[in-house]
């Protein structure tokens, strides 16, 4: 977070920004996370990315919805499981995520989630964390509903169903519609097209959206680089955050770098499920340079075992030529996505958090 921070004040400072063929794309792992943060599906957000604290924004939406919303932010991920391991959260409902293979620490994860007095997991699979839900409410999959995706350059793009759903599988908005209505949420929408209308209506940003065609982000900022550019204000800088860098540890020599490879992305709860990816020939093999190859006598194929401070994985190797010397590529989504065990579970919103990309660790070669 704080590293496109930087990134963004940089750019601010050489005129990247304000010129055609210019600007910022922040590549991240899910398929709709601008989508998602637009609609306001964030800790400290409000639909269309207004600040949970800013009162005028909240008033808006506390009377379009007609109830109470508190300024107060809610917990990031991090802090759910801090507060379920504590005893002040009761209950949870988790969609399409599988914590328990997505997160670090996955017994930790577990046993503070054993801890809720009341847990529903709403997913297409009975996944790790469904297994031990109190309630699973099945949705349905991307080709079973309608919807829209809103991808990095600000395309809203819309999809229809091929198939129905399975059994008594039904829709994400479906089974949110009529939850909130027996929550006390008023009537049902009823239909996904109702939904729109109001999304159009409350976010400008999104007048184009509809149920057949794609539509463009419509850009309604109140602040430009420039004064002459008639803009409520100026953009200002990201706020400067100073860390020390981590030292050398002798004991961990070697940097482990976590990443998704292009058939397996994120934990592998769902990619993991087919047979052709788990069958593949490079599937969650462990990448090494070519000189640290040489230097620990390591081949093609061999089993080794990396540990970080946190846990280690033991997989095969393969000798990759492009990584430099002192690294090692771990692939997500394999093996039970056992690679999040070489990582503890941090806030990585706090500026001194380690972060789940990289890590320190030492190796060491099974002997046959």
């Amino acid at each position: 977070l704080h590293t496109l921070g930087a990134i963004f004040n940089l750019s601010l400072m050489t005129g990247s920004l304000s010129s055609p063929g210019t600007g910022l794309f922040t590549l991240v792992r899910e398929n709709n996370q601008q989508g998602a943060m637009d609609m306001g599906t964030v800790p400290d957000l409000l639909p269309g990315r207004q600040p949970l604290k800013n009162d005028t924004a909240r008033k808006k939406w506390e009377k379009n919805w007609g109830t109470g919303i508190s300024p107060d932010p809610g917990l990031n991920m991090v802090r759910i499981i801090e507060a379920a391991e504590k005893g002040s959260l009761k209950a949870l409902y988790i969609m399409g995520e599988n914590p328990l293979r997505a997160l670090p620490e996955s017994k930790r994860v577990k046993k503070a989630l054993g801890k809720l007095e009341f847990l529903v997991v709403q997913d297409i699979l009975k996944n790790e964390t469904a297994k031990i839900a109190h309630v699973i409410l099945p949705g349905a999959a991307i080709s079973e509903k309608q919807g829209s995706i809103t991808n990095l350059e600000g395309k809203i793009q819309t999809f229809q169903p091929v198939v129905s759903p399975p059994g008594k599988a039904r829709p994400d908005w479906e089974i949110l519609d009529l939850l909130a209505a027996e929550l006390g949420g008023g009537k049902p929408y009823g239909s996904v097209e109702k939904i729109r209308g109001e999304i159009r209506q409350l976010l400008p940003a999104y007048e184009s959206l509809n149920d057949h065609d794609h539509g463009w982000i419509k850009p309604t900022a109140t602040k430009a680089l420039f004064k002459d550019q008639g803009a409520d204000e100026l953009i200002s800088f990201y706020p400067v955050v100073s860390i020390e860098e981590e030292p050398d540890d002798k004991n961990y020599p070697f940097t482990a770098i976590i990443g998704s490879l292009r058939y397996q992305l994120g934990s592998g709860t769902r990619t993991g499920t087919s047979n052709r990816i788990r069958e593949f020939s490079l599937a969650g093999q462990l990448e090494l340079s070519l000189q640290d190859s040489v230097n620990l006598k390591i081949k093609n194929e061999d089993t080794i075992t990396i540990t970080s401070k946190s846990g280690s994985i033991t997989r095969q190797v393969r000798i990759e030529k492009s990584l430099s010397a002192g690294q090692i590529f771990v692939p997500t989504g394999f093996n039970g996505n056992d690679a999040m065990n070489l990582l503890a579970l941090s806030d990585i919103t706090q500026p001194d958090a380690p972060g789940w990309k990289t890590c320190r660790v030492k190796i060491n070669k099974r002997q046959p």
